[in-house]
C-alpha cells in the first residue's frame, strides 16, 4: 500500500494519530504526501505526525513531529515549528532519560516493548517491566503523554492494561502488526476494538 493507502485506511479504522514515516524518501516528497494525508484527515478526527522532518511538518501544519536521538534536537525543531505544534521524542531506555530536553518536548515514545521490524538495530527491548520502570521516572519529571512503541500485538495489549488504566502510558503505536497482516484492515479493526475496550489511545 502506498502512504496515503495505508492513512485513509488507519483513518477509517478510527485511528487517532497517523505517523508520516519513511527512511527513503526525501522531505520535498513527503510534504506532497503530507499534504494529500492532511487533505483526507479533514474528514476524521485523526491528526498527522511527521517522523524526523519539522521542516515538513511546518510545511504541511499537522499536530507536530517526532523525533529521535539522530534527529534535531527538540529545541532546534521548535524554532522551525508553529508555536501550536507538538514534538514527540523516542526513549528507549531509562539511561536515555538523563539526556531528555524535558523543557520542549510534549509526548514521549517509550521502547520498543518487543522486538520490532519497522527499524533496524533497534535497542534492546524493555518488556513490560522495564517499560513500567521507564514510565514512572518519566512522569517523575514532567507529566507527558507516554506511548508505548516496538513490536506491539494484539497479544501485549492485556499486559500493557493495568498501566493504561494506571495512567502511566497513554496509549500504544502499532505499525508492523498491521501492515505485516494479510488483511490489515481487519487487523486494526482487532486491535482498535481491543484498545477500546481498555480505554487507550490508538496511534
Amino acid at each position: 500500500m502506498t502512504h496515503l493507502e495505508q492513512a485513509r485506511m488507519a483513518a477509517e479504522c478510527g485511528a487517532d494519530f497517523i505517523q508520516l514515516r519513511s527512511k527513503r524518501l526525501p522531505p520535498s516528497a513527503l510534504v506532497e504526501i503530507g499534504i494529500q494525508i492532511m487533505e483526507l484527515c479533514k474528514k476524521y478526527p485523526t491528526n498527522v505526525i511527521v517522523n524526523d522532518y519539522p521542516e515538513v511538518a511546518a510545511k504541511i501544519d499537522c499536530f507536530g513531529v517526532h523525533l529521535g536521538s539522530s534527529d534535531l534536537s527538540p529545541s532546534e525543531a521548535k524554532e522551525v515549528l508553529t508555536p501550536f505544534q507538538k514534538i514527540g521524542f523516542t526513549v528507549n531506555s531509562p539511561e536515555g532519560l538523563s539526556k531528555l530536553d524535558w523543557t520542549n518536548i510534549d509526548y514521549v515514545g517509550l521502547g520498543p516493548l518487543n522486538k520490532t521490524t519497522t527499524k533496524k538495530n533497534h535497542a534492546t527491548p524493555l518488556g513490560v517491566d522495564g517499560l513500567r520502570s521507564a514510565a514512572k521516572e518519566i512522569l517523575k519529571n514532567k507529566p507527558l503523554d507516554i506511548f508505548a512503541i516496538g513490536g506491539i500485538g494484539l497479544e501485549d495489549l492485556d499486559a500493557l492494561s493495568p498501566l493504561i488504566s494506571s495512567g502511566e502510558i497513554a496509549g500504544v503505536a502499532v505499525s508492523s502488526f498491521v501492515l505485516s497482516n494479510l488483511n490489515p484492515v481487519a487487523a486494526f479493526r482487532s486491535l482498535s476494538e481491543k484498545i477500546k475496550e481498555r480505554s487507550v489511545v490508538n496511534c
